[in-house]
């Protein structure tokens, strides 16, 4: 923590790919975000939080025979707004924007927005909706996890339009 509700962070990532042939890699992402946790909606508690950062900064990964491919690296800034609605329940919503810049070919700009319902600090359900340029709407839902600091999220990516495609995420952390 820097100062009251003031962070930085940095993380790092161990990538597999396989199109056709493998590749191995690793990227790192810098951001800094603000949380204040003692604010009242409607007369319910509630946490709010912004975020910044730079994410999937790294080199090439390189399927061999000359084949390399750019991390997608981008730019995002969101914000997220939880209200305990009753005791052991949570309601949140999420704003939050990317624009992807690398590989400089495929420059892309999305949008997205989502509510969250949690029960007993333990169990999340997440449904959304992600605007992208090019083709890569998404509709997306999620369930989620977390127990004495470990956190398990599975994701869906439903695709809205022909082209792009639909994905299934996996998700697996721990808070110190």
């Amino acid at each position: 923590m820097i100062g009251k509700g003031f962070s930085a962070y940095a993380t790092g990532s161990v990538i597999f790919s396989h199109l056709s042939k493998n590749a191995n890699g690793g990227a790192f992402t810098v951001g800094a975000s603000y949380q204040n946790n003692n604010m009242t909606v409607a007369n319910k508690h509630a946490n709010f939080m912004v975020d910044a950062k730079v994410a999937a900064i790294g080199p090439k990964l390189d399927y061999g025979n000359g084949y390399k491919v750019s991390m997608p690296t981008h730019v995002a800034v969101g914000g997220t707004l939880s209200v305990d609605m009753a005791d052991k329940h949570q309601v949140g919503a999420a704003l939050s924007t990317r624009y992807f810049f690398q590989p400089s070919e495929s420059k892309v700009f999305m949008v997205g927005g989502g509510l969250e319902y949690t029960y007993n600090n333990m169990v999340s359900v997440r449904a959304g909706y992600e605007y992208g340029d090019h083709n890569l709407s998404h509709l997306t839902m999620g369930v989620g996890i977390k127990y004495r600091g470990l956190r398990l999220n599975g994701g869906y990516m439903l695709k809205t339009v022909d082209a792009g495609s639909s994905y299934c995420t996996v998700g697996v952390g721990y808070d110190f």
